[in-house]
């Protein structure tokens, strides 16, 4: 959630600058949202008459405010990432190309406990990665996603689904084969797909992800 409002603010601070017409000076790369940058934007507040200096003000303590409380909740994921119970589940999720700490903890709490999934099937289930009612097997025909699903889950695993199939050459070669016969959005639930099915096995047998595997 403070994420997607983070975006939201950053992108609402580069529509201010783009409609005011303030280029960036040559060494601030605004990608990163650096310190410097920070404070640089920082400076194009000072001016307190100007309404749109104060309306960029009140997107910057916004901004500095998610960025604080992130900082803050990322911290407690760390540490809940290290107390026994989820330590070592944590440490083999995050060697999956595409999870990091926060988006492994995620999933290891709302999961609870992979043995509650007999199948990799069930598992797929629970996130919401599974052909629609017309589809049969892992050939079928994408016709749509079952609307049954944990949205945030979802959302997890075909964001990093997409850093997947770019660090893994095993899924960069699954993914290529299959944008020859489908679009791009519908080759990547199948790989969302594969990545649930390894994230199940680096589950139930605790061990770490390996990459270049191929099934």
């Amino acid at each position: 959630m403070f994420i997607k409002k983070q975006t939201r603010v950053k992108n609402q601070i580069k529509s201010f600058l783009f409609f005011h017409g303030i280029k960036l000076p040559e060494d601030i790369d605004e990608r990163y949202w650096s310190l410097r940058f920070i404070k640089w934007l920082d400076t194009l507040t000072d001016n307190e008459q100007s309404s749109g200096s104060y309306a960029l003000k009140m997107l910057m303590e916004e901004l500095k405010n998610l960025r604080k409380m992130i900082l803050e909740v990322t911290e407690k994921i760390r540490r809940l990432s290290q107390e026994e119970r989820y330590k070592e589940d944590a440490a083999n999720v995050v060697t999956m190309p595409g999870f990091s700490t926060v988006s492994a903890m995620t999933v290891l709490t709302e999961i609870v406990d992979i043995n509650r999934f007999e199948t990799r099937f069930k598992l797929r289930a629970y996130f919401g990665i599974v052909p629609g009612q017309h589809s049969t097997g892992d050939d079928e025909t994408v016709t749509g996603l079952t609307p049954m699903r944990n949205a945030m889950l979802r959302n997890i695993i075909v964001e990093g689904s997409w850093i997947a199939v770019r660090k893994d050459p095993a899924l960069t070669i699954a993914f290529t084969q299959l944008t020859k016969r489908m679009k791009k959005d519908e080759a990547i639930i199948r790989i969302a797909r594969k990545m649930i099915d390894r994230l199940w096995y680096v589950l139930k047998n605790k061990k770490a992800y390996q990459i270049g595997v191929v099934e």
